[in-house]
């Protein structure tokens, strides 16, 4: 696990480090988190993305997945749901 609290701080991550997967909300202090499943989508070794957000709606869970990422979450949710999203996104199950 490797954390990063900013959009700045995040994309410094994609690009440096080898990465199974990405989970980033959409609203950062610094920026859009749509540049961050960009980010992941296009590294070198692509990156599956999992966004959350709780600012959830159809525009922003359209905009999520048709930037590439994986999954998009809405808060609150489960700990238990947020494991099995994380299971089948990295997975496959």
């Amino acid at each position: 696990v490797i954390p990063s609290r900013t959009r700045d701080e995040g994309l410094g991550v994609i690009a440096r480090e080898r990465l199974a997967l990405v989970i980033s909300d959409l609203r950062l202090p610094d920026g859009d988190g749509l540049d961050i499943v960009h980010a992941a989508c296009r590294a070198p070794a692509p990156v599956p993305v999992i966004v959350v957000t709780g600012f959830a709606s159809e525009a922003s869970r359209q905009a999520a997945l048709g930037a590439g990422a994986a999954a998009y979450l809405a808060k609150p949710f489960a700990a238990s749901e947020l494991a099995a999203l994380v299971e089948r996104t990295v997975h496959g199950r």
